[in-house]
C-alpha cells in the first residue's frame, strides 16, 4: 500500500525488539499483500521468532502467513534432508497446525523420504497435525523401507484408521525398532496436560475420533504376533480401551522381541487389566511396562519405587502386584523364576487406579510375601471395594507400616472397613 523500504525496516524493528509497537504501526492488517510477504520473507531470514510479538499479534493475517511459510520450509527441508546422502536423523517439529491441504503435502513429502532414503534411520514428526489420511500414505511407504529404525509420531489425530494402517505397516515392516504413538489425540500436548485436575484424569483423554481407538489397537496387535523386530512400542493416551489392550496382551504370549510397552492411559479396566497384566508377567522378554521397572525389580536393583502420576491404570497396578505377590526361587537350572520380593517402599499416587487394581494389590499383601512396608495410594479410584479390600489385607499382613489411601472417593462405609481392620490388627 504504498510502503517504502524505510518503511518496511521501520516495521521489523519493533517485532525484532518485542517492543511494544508504536501507534502508526500497529496497522498491519491494512499493508498490500506483497508487502506482508515481504516482512514474512524477512522475519524467516532473520530467523526472529516474532509469533508472540506484540505488533504481530495485531495482524491475524501476518502471523497465519509465517505459520504457513515455516510449515512450507519444512515440507521443503525434508524433501531436500532425504535426498541427501548418507541422511540419518530427520526431525520436523513445527510449533502451530497446519490446513488440511498442508497436511497432505506434508506426508506426501515424507512419504518420498521414506521411498527414496536408504540410510534414514530416524524420523521425528510429532506435532504436527497429521490425521488418518495422511497417516495412511505414511504407513504405506513404512512397509517398503528398510532402513529407518525409531518412527516418533505421538500427538498427531491418528484416527482408527491411521492406527489400523501403522498396524498393517508393521506386518511388512523389518527394520523398525522404535515406535511412539502416544498422546493422541494432540488437543492436550504436555504443557496443558499438566494443569488439568485429577478429576478429569479417568475420563476421556479426548476426541476419540483422533485416537487410534480399539480398532488400532487391535491391528497392533495382530502386527505384534508376526513381527520381529519392534523392541519398543509406546501407545500412551490412546483410548485403546479394553478390546485393544486384550488384542495386545494376546499378542505378547507369541512376540519375542519386545521389550518396553507403554499403555498407560487407555481406559483399560476390569478382566481386561487382569488379562493384560498376566500377559505382562508371562512374557519373556518385557523389561518395562508402562514405566513399571519389571526387570529391574526382579533383578533386586530397587527397593523404593516413584511411580505418582504415571497414569498406570488397573494393569498396571495388577502387574505391580504380580511382582509384590510373587516370591523369588531358582530353578533346577539355577535361574530365577519368581519376582523381587525386596521392594520396601511404593508411591503410586495419582494413577487412574480403581477397584481392580486395589484389590490386586491387597490380595499380594495378603501373601505377606516380600519387605513392602511403605504403600502411598493418593487420589485414585479405590473407593469403597478397594477400601474394604485393604482392610482385610491389614488384618493378615505383617510387614506393611504405613498406607496412604486420601482421596479415594472413599465413604464411611470404606472408613468404616478400614478402622476395623485396624483394631484387629492391633
Amino acid at each position: 500500500s504504498g510502503h517504502d523500504s524505510a518503511t518496511h525496516m521501520a516495521l521489523l524493528t519493533p517485532i525484532a525488539s518485542d517492543a511494544e509497537c508504536p501507534s502508526d504501526t500497529c496497522l498491519l492488517s491494512s499493508l498490500s499483500e506483497d508487502t506482508l510477504h515481504a516482512i514474512a520473507d524477512t522475519l524467516l531470514a532473520l530467523d526472529i521468532c516474532a509469533l508472540s510479538s506484540t505488533c504481530v499479534r495485531t495482524s491475524e493475517v501476518l502471523r497465519t502467513l509465517l505459520v504457513a511459510k515455516r510449515r512450507l520450509a519444512a515440507i521443503r527441508s525434508s524433501e531436500e534432508l532425504g535426498a541427501l546422502p548418507g541422511t540419518r536423523s530427520l526431525g520436523l517439529h513445527p510449533t502451530y497446525k497446519i490446513q488440511s491441504a498442508a497436511v497432505q503435502s506434508f506426508a506426501a513429502a515424507v512419504a518420498r523420504v521414506l521411498r527414496t532414503s536408504d540410510t534414514l534411520t530416524e524420523l521425528r514428526i510429532g506435532f504436527n497435525n497429521i490425521d488418518s489420511t495422511a497417516t495412511a500414505v505414511i504407513a504405506n511407504a513404512l512397509s517398503f523401507n528398510r532402513s529407518l529404525r525409531v518412527l516418533d509420531i505421538k500427538y498427531n489425530p491418528l484416527g482408527d484408521q491411521g492406527g489400523a494402517a501403522l498396524g498393517e505397516a508393521l506386518k511388512g515392516n523389518t527394520a523398525l525398532t522404535s515406535l511412539n504413538l502416544a498422546g493422541c489425540p494432540a488437543i492436550h500436548p504436555p504443557t496443558q496436560r499438566r494443569r488439568l485436575r485429577y478429576a478429569n484424569e479417568r475420563s476421556a483423554p479426548g476426541s476419540t475420533r483422533e485416537c487410534i481407538g480399539a480398532m488400532g489397537g487391535r491391528a497392533i496387535g495382530d502386527a505384534l504376533r508376526t513381527n520381529t523386530t519392534l523392541t519398543s512400542l509406546n501407545l500412551y493416551q490412546n483410548d485403546i480401551g479394553c478390546q485393544g489392550g486384550i488384542a495386545i496382551g494376546e499378542a505378547l504370549a507369541v512376540n519375542t522381541t519386545l521389550t518396553c510397552l507403554n499403555l498407560a492411559r487407555n481406559r483399560i479396566e476390569g478382566e481386561a487389566a487382569r488379562r493384560v497384566a498376566a500377559a505382562v508377567l508371562a512374557s519373556r522378554t518385557l523389561q518395562i511396562f508402562s514405566n513399571v521397572p519389571i526387570q529391574a525389580l526382579r533383578e533386586e536393583r530397587v527397593s523404593k519405587l516413584t511411580l505418582a502420576s504415571k497414569h498406570l491404570g488397573d494393569s498396571g497396578a495388577v502387574v505391580l502386584a504380580g511382582l509384590v505377590a510373587c516370591f523369588k526361587e531358582h530353578n533346577k537350572y539355577g535361574s530365577i523364576t519368581g519376582a523381587y520380593l525386596g521392594l520396601e517402599e511404593l508411591d503410586l499416587d495419582k494413577n487412574s487406579i480403581g477397584t481392580t487394581g486395589a484389590i490386586a494389590i491387597s490380595e499380594a499383601l495378603k501373601l505377606k510375601r516380600g519387605r513392602l512396608h511403605r504403600l502411598s495410594l493418593c487420589q485414585n479410584a479405590i473407593g469403597d471395594l478397594g477400601a474394604a479390600a485393604f482392610g482385610e489385607a491389614i488384618r493378615i499382613n505383617t510387614t506393611l507400616f504405613t498406607l496412604h489411601i486420601s482421596g479415594n472417593a472413599i465413604s464411611d462405609t470404606g472408613a468404616a472397613a478400614i478402622s476395623e481392620a485396624l483394631k484387629l490388627a492391633s
